[in-house]
């Protein structure tokens, strides 16, 4: 093989690899969130899902990297009265990812946000991009019927 030959040969594995590792990066990172528990939304049945879902943002929260906050935002759905149910939805989320996975309270910021036409809803952000929309049962938070935190 001629010189010029082997230098094409490199330059094009050089671009092939590049370019894979260019789209599986691409792959891993949502173009716009995730919205889990429609059409009915998440109670305290399903707890086991809404602990999985707060491991992946901790992950998403670890690949971003170190020092990344989370930022738990609660919306109150059509029909839903007081703001104690969106400081318990809040607090019940918190207590798994500080308590049970020791993410440091200093990265986790918590509001209430203006009420959600539909259910009633958390937005999880990560690195101050919006991850997740955890949907919420009417009246119901994430852990009654189940250990959430413990």
């Amino acid at each position: 093989m001629t010189q010029c030959v082997k230098l094409t040969m490199v330059w094009l594995l050089t671009l092939s690899v590049l370019t894979s590792v260019d789209s599986r990066a691409q792959d891993n990172s949502p173009s716009s969130p995730r919205v889990v528990g429609v059409p009915g939304g998440l109670s305290g049945a399903q707890c086991h899902t809404t602990k999985l879902e707060l491991d992946d943002v901790l992950l998403e929260a670890h690949k971003t990297g170190e020092g990344t906050s989370i930022i738990l935002v609660a919306r109150l759905g059509t029909g839903e009265r007081g703001h104690r149910l969106s400081r318990e939805r809040l607090r019940q989320l918190a207590a798994h990812l500080t308590k049970n996975r020791s993410f440091p309270k200093g990265r986790l910021v918590m509001a209430e946000g203006e009420r959600a036409r539909g259910l009633g809803q958390v937005e999880v952000y990560v690195g101050g991009k919006l991850y997740v929309i955890l949907m919420v049962k009417r009246g119901r938070d994430f852990a009654t019927g189940c250990v959430l935190v413990g």
